[in-house]
């Protein structure tokens, strides 16, 4: 009887040191036995593995199914630590440049003292015939007052005032009345009187540039009288200057300005013109015998017979007139 009951203590102590060892896994101390099949870590984003956990990819034609080598085509590798693009359109990134339908300026350096002179700004802003059909929508410089008197600032397109200001000051804006179009235009910055200049910009917009569409309206054509007259005044005087001039070969065509060559005797002299007895403008001219040349800018831009068939030079102070330009233009 009592080994009856050791036998079967003997048993169960048997059977459940059994049971213990086929839970202990390796690492924690013993080596019992592990289930079965144990599941294997599969790292294939682009399908399943094979039994020892590794990847298998879609077979490629001519190879008799899957294989353990990456695809090279359709399927991108992914990038590790990242998840997989989910479709959303790519950032375009920020700031984005605007568009102003091929909007330039182009900026011209002078850091000088501009008095009585014309700036060819065509040629100094290099506006050559890539600029063809370009639009040119305004013209400003940075500048510094460098006298007392009136100073006037006149943009012209083939001799034609376009746009004017008076005492700009430290500023000079001068958007266009017209269209002026490049290529058919030829642009000057005109300063009657005197003020320092540091830059000029030229904003253009292609309206079909290099000759692609962009509208061409008609320009003027520019025509010149030129005057030796070799003539001294004194005090108030009066030269007239159509007795110089053919005006039925100028008829029709508009005075756009009147260049005066010549120098005061004594200290300072005054010239100014008239039209049909009406003042157009003044200059001063100061005292020395270096020949000076000063011009009149026309805003009205009175046409010959009619309106203009007097021209007065009208002069205040002794000097001496070299010579006259009139300045024309007509369509």
């Amino acid at each position: 009887m009592i080994s009856k009951n050791i036998l079967q203590s003997l048993v169960l102590i048997v059977s459940m040191t059994s049971v213990a060892n086929a839970y202990l896994t390796p690492g924690h101390g013993g080596g019992g036995n592990q289930p079965p099949n144990p599941p294997h870590y599969c790292e294939n984003p682009y399908g399943p593995c094979d039994q020892h956990g590794n990847p298998v990819y879609p077979g490629q034609p001519g190879n008799g199914g899957g294989h353990h080598q990456p695809p090279h085509q359709g399927y991108p590798p992914p990038q590790p630590g990242y998840p997989q693009d989910p479709g959303y359109p790519q950032d375009p990134g920020y700031p984005t440049d605007p568009v102003y339908g091929n909007r330039e300026v182009r900026q011209i350096y002078i850091g000088r003292s501009v008095r009585n002179e014309r700036l060819p700004i065509s040629q100094m802003a290099g506006l050559d015939s890539q600029y063809r059909g370009w639009e040119v929508v305004a013209v400003r410089a940075q500048t510094r007052p460098d006298s007392p008197s009136q100073t006037v600032a006149q943009l012209l397109s083939n001799g034609r005032i376009v746009a004017s200001q008076v005492n700009p000051g430290y500023q000079i804006n001068l958007m266009p009345n017209s269209r002026i179009i490049l290529g058919s235009s030829g642009l000057q910055l005109a300063i009657s009187g005197s003020t320092i200049i540091d830059t000029v910009e030229v904003e253009m917009i292609n309206n079909g540039g290099n000759g692609g569409g962009g509208y061409n309206p008609p320009q003027p054509q520019s025509d010149r009288i030129d005057i030796n007259i070799y003539r001294s005044t004194y005090g108030n005087d009066r030269v007239d200057l159509t007795q110089y001039i053919n005006m039925y070969q100028y008829q029709g065509q508009h005075i756009e300005s009147i260049e005066i060559r010549g120098h005061a005797d004594y200290n300072v002299a005054i010239a100014q013109i008239l039209i049909n007895s009406f003042q157009q403008g003044a200059v001063q001219f100061n005292g020395g015998s270096y020949t000076q040349s000063q011009m009149i800018y026309l805003s009205g831009r009175p046409v010959i017979g009619q309106g203009a068939d007097s021209i007065i030079l009208e002069t205040r102070g002794n000097m001496t007139i070299e010579s006259v330009v009139i300045h024309l233009s007509r369509y």
